[in-house]
Formats: C-alpha cells, sequence, structure tokens
C-alpha cells in the first residue's frame, strides 16, 4: 500500500513544498511520525519544491 504526505510553507515569497511517499509505514497520529509495519518492506521517496508566490511575503 502506498500512501502520499505532503507539508509547505511559504517564506519571502516562495513557497516550499515537501512531498513524501512512503510503503510499508504506518503513521502513529503523533505529529509526522511514521513506524514500521510488521512484515512489510518499507521504501520512502521524498520530493522538495520551491516556486514564487506572487503577493505573499
Amino acid at each position: 500500500m502506498q500512501k502520499k504526505m505532503w507539508r509547505h510553507f511559504v517564506a519571502a515569497g516562495v513557497k516550499i513544498e515537501c512531498s513524501v511517499e512512503h510503503t510499508g509505514y504506518t503513521w502513529t497520529g503523533e505529529g509526522d511520525v511514521l513506524k514500521p509495519e510488521y512484515g512489510e518492506e518499507t521504501a520512502f521517496k521524498m520530493e522538495f519544491f520551491m516556486r514564487e508566490e506572487s503577493g505573499k511575503v
């Protein structure tokens, strides 16, 4: 099962996003903490994106 989560923030007019795709992990319900699922092969991929946010500072 593949799950995806992302976070973003804007600073100085630039929006920075982080996307995480993961398998073999379960969200613990405590912040962004993941724990491995028993007997599952684990893998994850993180990507970061930056773009200008016009009109925001």
